[in-house]
């Protein structure tokens, strides 16, 4: 029987309700050359792909430096990746890859390019206006703002913020967006970013949607008062975005019809689907914002629900991180096993395990040779061997670049690879995904860098 094909029935049986997805054939059609070199792979076994560093379909988009993760896509056979950085490359940019084809393919191309040098004086010094003019903010003016600058700033404000502001930011529905409905200002990705199989899209909860100093300073570059600016805001829109592939279209996420949702306010959120519940967990414990965020809630895409989990018999968030020790600290990576009927939380050198029936977490492993963080490391749980793997790039301390962690033994291996080596690209980050239809797990790193591929074991 065809490689794919066996691997297919597996991902049935254990990981994926295939009813939920679309009929309808992937986008991209396969290479021969490639389904070739994929099947060909052997037990714990690693190959780059064929590249051409001058065509854009194989080195795609660059990797942010914040969340790893490329969320794949089982309908499309692709995996879809978007989000910002810490500092320069926050773009509104969405690409997919489709292994089969060793292609990129732009989704929706950037608008303003990258919306960094805004950060600085719309964002840093407008709150510090805010905080300053907090009695009559009001009925402040740009020529108030204008005045509160430094004469750099002010030149900066001049020459380029305001004239970038006018051409790539739209006022529509109460929402601030780029002109084809984009995000602005995007930041941080994460480990907010998922697909969701069940309305076909991916979501990004990241709390990077426009925030209150963007609001105030287009009231002033547009001459608003603050009674316009409420009256045509709409507050029902929240900090999660959502992108559908098909329309090639972004939209922010508004707050369900009925029922609450989370604020998602804080830095280091993960959402991560649970399959055979055909749900979502979504998880912050974030002491890097002021009151911390400690939140865990499922929701429910068909129905549009969210209900806030309290594990371990009602106990908080932060106690079980941070009292218990139970639970995985900020900015972690969590993963599901539907094998195992649980969440796996990576932080640092320790990594925690939530069941779902009992809605309890415990600590389950340390390892020193482990250093989890959702900006250095990508984890991808193996569907067909029910494995997570762990690469992260070359470090100047005793830590593993690629680990294998089986949550029926909770504990870490450190096999010895065949064929070619992980990647270590000067500038990009290790970003990928696991592709259960070729059961092998992707480095996409871009830039100069081929695509690798890996398979733990053929089943």
């Amino acid at each position: 029987m065809h490689t794919n094909l066996i691997f297919a029935g597996l991902l049935t049986l254990v990981c994926f309700n295939w009813a939920s997805v679309s009929e309808a054939a992937p986008p991209y059609e396969d290479d021969a050359q490639i389904v070739k070199l994929l099947e060909g792979l052997g037990d714990n076994t690693a190959a780059n792909l064929p590249f051409d560093k001058n065509n854009i379909e194989h080195t795609g988009r660059s990797s942010n430096d914040y969340s790893m993760r490329m969320a794949y896509a089982p309908e499309r056979q692709t995996a879809i990746y978007a989000g910002g950085n810490h500092n320069d490359g926050r773009r509104n940019d969405c690409w997919e890859y489709h292994l089969g084809s060793n292609t990129w393919h732009e989704l929706f191309r950037a608008e303003g390019g990258d919306h960094y040098f805004l950060k600085g004086i719309v964002m840093f010094r407008m709150r510090e206006f805010e905080h300053k003019h907090k009695d009559t903010l009001s009925t402040a003016t740009l020529d108030d703002f204008r005045n509160f600058l430094n004469e750099e700033d002010r030149r900066t404000l001049e020459e380029q913020i305001i004239p970038w502001w006018k051409k790539n930011v739209v006022f529509r529905d109460g929402m601030l967006t780029t002109p084809g409905g984009g995000p602005i200002m995007t930041s941080h990705t994460w480990d907010g970013l998922n697909y969701d199989p069940i309305q076909k899209r991916l979501l990004w909860s990241a709390g990077a949607g426009p925030n209150g100093e963007c609001f105030n300073f287009h009231r002033l570059v547009n001459g608003m008062t603050a009674e316009e600016l409420a009256k045509a805001r709409n507050n029902s829109y929240t900090a999660m975005w959502a992108f559908d592939p098909e329309a090639r279209k972004w939209s922010c996420y508004r707050q369900p019809k009925s029922g609450p949702c989370p604020d998602f306010r804080g830095m280091g959120q993960s959402l991560e689907f649970v399959s055979d519940q055909q749900k979502f967990i979504w998880y912050i414990a974030a002491s890097n914002v002021s009151p911390g965020s400690f939140q865990m809630w499922s929701f429910d895409p068909a129905r549009d629900l969210w209900a806030e989990l309290h594990p371990n018999g009602g106990k908080s968030i932060s106690e079980l991180v941070h009292q218990l020790k139970v639970a995985p600290d900020g900015e972690q990576v969590i993963r599901y096993s539907p094998q195992q009927k649980k969440l796996y939380g990576f932080q640092s050198s320790d990594v925690f395990s939530y069941d779902i029936a009992k809605n309890e977490w415990v600590k389950v492993c340390t390892d020193n040779r482990i250093d989890a963080h959702d900006a250095q490391v990508m984890i991808s749980h193996d569907s067909i061997n029910d494995v997570f793997i762990y690469t992260r790039k070359s470090t100047k301390e005793k830590l593993v670049r690629l680990a294998i962690f089986d949550p029926a033994k909770n504990a870490w291996e450190t096999p010895a690879l065949e064929g070619d080596p992980l990647p270590n690209p000067q500038y990009e980050m290790l970003k990928g995904f696991f592709h259960p239809m070729h059961n092998v797990y992707v480095i996409v790193a871009g830039g100069w860098t081929p695509t690798w591929v890996y398979r733990y074991r053929r089943q």
